[in-house]
């Protein structure tokens, strides 16, 4: 075998629900992308508890929660 390290940066990423359950969580798909609209990873992050309660539907708040939870800010 022989490894192969490659070093990507992501510039934008797209978020995506995949499962809703109301009054309880939400499970989202984040695909982060490079500079030539790439995917270099994708990540599954599930809100739920207080940080849902606090959503009422924002795109703003997903955003936001989303480069929290990737440490992107």
């Amino acid at each position: 075998p022989y490894n192969i390290t490659i070093n990507n940066t992501a510039v934008s990423f797209k978020v995506e629900v995949l499962e809703l359950i109301l009054y309880s969580s939400a499970t989202f798909r984040v695909t982060l992308y490079d500079n030539n609209s790439i995917p270099v990873d994708c990540k599954i992050l599930t809100m739920s508890g207080y940080e849902y309660i606090d959503w009422k539907g924002s795109d703003s708040y997903v955003i936001q929660w989303v480069k929290q939870k990737l440490s992107l800010q």
